[in-house]
């Protein structure tokens, strides 16, 4: 089912076509840069990323058939090795930073994870289950979330493609079988994202200490370990760690660390982007929205409340006795002290007339209590 009116239009702006003179054009292309990677195996200094589209079976057999020049679609290329050891992240940062910011130039689009974790002072690390996976290209925006139960299943995706001063969006609820369009407001997706990305190499040059290297998703990383202290008004406490993939120096994970909780002082959150795919071509059909058939035109939240009243039913309020309100309050009353758990605070909290007790847990295990303690003016006579 194709996507309402107006963002077809959109997709359609956005998506480059092609023909048959094109598409011998680029196969032609692509073999003879295979012919050349085959001569020049490791030699050269940087590759030479074709542009290429994925709109018909010969460009992609033909893409399939140079897999050494694009990994999953992704850029691949082989800088100098300066150290001469092949250890290229001991050399000064100054110098490969530039054959990064150089590479991370020709990307056209940019596919990554964004996950979060919970860090407590008491128990384990809890990784989120949920997350997302984002697509950016420049003139185009796609958001994929993952059910926070499963992290398996896609529970909605969003499309944003810029209208004017303005943009659309389309999104879809797979959990509720519908979806909805709405006008909103157009941002930089991908121009942010890969500003985002040159400013961490740019800010190598001021780490802390090196990380050694790790292997993520499969890929040998090297690390590098930053204070967020050095930058902006961050806290101490706060830090960031950039991972680059030792085989193509692009950066492969970006970990931002010590993110206070608002409602748990033990708690902190780290930030976790990875899964880095680099495309020296817009891949169009990744951001082609597509409505399942039978949905409907409707919110989710809308569907959620209907849903809702259909298994609970109409909703029945019981008289209330005459004088029971007056009653609790009496109640209330005469009571002098109490307890209550606060979901939002996490915490137990206890309350009297003169003071009150605060319990706040972490990971479900108990912390530092905090009395609060009332003072009457009367308290500091004859002192």
């Amino acid at each position: 089912m194709k996507p309402l009116k107006k963002i077809e239009k959109l997709v359609k702006k956005f998506s480059i076509d092609t023909n048959a003179e094109t598409n011998e054009l680029v196969l032609n292309e692509l073999l003879e840069a295979q012919t050349k990677s085959n001569k020049a195996k490791l030699r050269s200094s940087q590759l030479n990323i074709q542009r290429i589209t994925m709109k018909s079976r010969i460009i992609k057999f033909a893409a399939a058939a140079v897999i050494i020049i694009t990994v999953l679609g992704g850029i691949q290329f082989w800088p100098g090795d300066s150290s001469g050891n092949g250890k290229w992240w001991l050399g000064p940062p100054a110098a490969w930073g530039q054959e990064i910011l150089a590479e991370l130039e020709k990307v056209q689009a940019l596919v990554y994870r964004q996950r979060l974790a919970k860090i407590y002072d008491f128990g384990p690390t809890e990784m989120g289950t949920g997350w997302e996976k984002r697509y950016c290209a420049e003139g185009a925006y796609r958001r994929d979330r993952y059910h926070w139960r499963d992290g398996k299943t896609v529970t909605n995706t969003q499309w944003i493609f810029p209208d004017g001063n303005a943009a659309e969006m389309l999104e879809i609820s797979y959990e509720y079988e519908c979806y909805f369009e709405q006008t909103t407001k157009w941002l930089p997706f991908f121009e942010e994202e890969m500003k985002r990305l040159q400013w961490y190499v740019k800010l190598l040059d001021r780490a802390d200490r090196m990380l050694g290297t790790e292997i993520f998703d499969g890929h040998e990383c090297i690390g590098f370990e930053v204070s967020a202290a050095k930058y902006g008004d961050n806290p101490q406490g706060q830090f960031d760690r950039i991972w680059f993939d030792v085989e193509t120096k692009l950066p492969a994970r970006i970990e931002n660390h010590g993110l206070r909780s608002s409602f748990d002082a033990s708690q902190t959150h780290t930030t976790i982007y990875d899964q880095f795919d680099y495309y020296a071509a817009v891949p169009v059909e990744l951001f082609e929205p597509e409505i399942p058939e039978g949905f409907i035109n409707a919110r989710s939240d809308e569907i959620r409340a209907a849903r809702e009243r259909e298994i609970k039913g109409e909703m029945i309020y019981a008289d209330i006795p005459e004088g029971l309100v007056d009653e609790i309050i009496a109640a209330l009353k005469s009571a002098q002290n109490g307890f209550y758990y606060n979901n939002a605070l996490n915490a137990d909290i206890y309350v009297s007339k003169d003071a009150w007790r605060i319990d706040h847990y972490s990971n479900g295990q108990p912390q530092t209590p905090t009395w609060f303690i009332v003072e009457h003016p009367s308290d500091n006579k004859g002192m």
